[in-house]
């Protein structure tokens, strides 16, 4: 899954790099937003400790989500798994608008990849600009 996402993904968008530079090695941001598109939406598992370390916990605390309600960016793919095939269910974002929760905004989550849709959103338009 690694390799497609950056052969598919990374690669026209300008980038050489590997997906273990993900996401901070680029040399600039790159930007996908998750969007929920479930119609009964979906659930993040709150993260609880610390980003990349192991042993961090999911699921503190489980909280429902629609479309409207929150911003999400897209971190990573995430499988439970560490030997045996991925299959890459779910993926790590990061909550950067939450209306019904903003006690979370900053922390990291996981959704389940069935429930949304990530969309690249140039650096242009993220500042405002046009692009």
């Amino acid at each position: 899954m690694a390799r497609l996402f950056e052969g598919m993904i990374l690669l026209p968008l300008g980038s050489d790099q590997r997906l273990q530079e993900w996401p901070r090695g680029f040399g600039r941001i790159l930007r996908f937003v998750a969007v929920v598109t479930s119609p009964v939406g979906a659930e993040l598992h709150v993260g609880k400790g610390i980003p990349g370390q192991p042993g961090r916990l999911w699921g503190d605390p489980i909280v429902p989500v629609e479309s409207n309600d929150c911003d999400l960016r897209f971190m990573s793919f995430f499988d439970w798994d560490q030997l045996a095939p991925r299959e890459y269910r779910w993926m790590e974002v990061r909550i950067e608008r939450f209306d019904n929760r903003p006690d979370l905004v900053g922390k990291d989550a996981l959704v389940e990849l069935s429930k949304c849709s990530i969309w690249f959103e140039d650096e242009s338009e993220a500042e405002g600009g046009s692009g």
